[in-house]
């Protein structure tokens, strides 16, 4: 009987895949005047980070903007646009970074990077 449970419980170990690492940076942007500024910033941040340090590509929708495989490594990156208590404005900035090949987490150089593009971009 015990040699049954050992048995099973290494050949359901060896069906489980390996798990991919992951890594993720949530940050708050700060108050926008409009939806509209929040988006068009978060827009010509990402497009900006993707012409200076690679990335695939950026799309939009009605209150977020996403930037998908941002270099160095392959991070998703989502900048939110909602209304928060009182009416105003807010950017939240969250990178995803999936890795398997590598345990490198590029994630906080990606955030680091785009909150500084972020704090110098025209209002």
């Amino acid at each position: 009987m015990n040699r049954v449970g050992i048995l099973v419980a290494l050949l359901t170990a060896s069906l489980i895949p390996p798990a991919a690492a992951e890594g993720w940076v949530v940050m708050d942007l700060g108050e926008t005047a409009t939806r509209e500024v929040c988006m068009s910033r978060a827009e010509s941040v990402l497009n900006g980070y993707i012409s200076s340090f690679g990335g695939h590509s950026v799309e939009k929708d009605s209150w977020t903007v996403y930037g998908y495989d941002l270099k160095p490594g392959d991070n998703d990156v989502l900048v939110m646009c909602p209304v928060v208590n009182g009416g105003k404005f807010n950017a939240f900035l969250t990178v995803y970074g999936a890795f398997e090949d590598s345990q490198e987490d590029f994630t906080d150089t990606i955030a680091e990077r785009l909150k500084e593009q972020w704090d110098n971009a025209p209002l």
